[in-house]
């Protein structure tokens, strides 16, 4: 993420850039509900 970040920035791009921290101990049905709900929030925002 990091690097993305630095990479985007020395560069000037305008890109959108966004992540998403799911700890390893997650409930993966819960965590991919919120991955779909943020994928679907920005494809709205567009």
């Amino acid at each position: 993420m990091y690097v993305i970040l630095d990479n985007i920035g020395r560069k000037a791009l305008e890109v959108k850039f966004g992540f998403i921290h799911i700890p390893h101990d997650s409930n993966p049905h819960k965590a991919t509900e919120i991955v779909a709900g943020a994928i679907k929030q920005v494809s709205l925002d567009r």
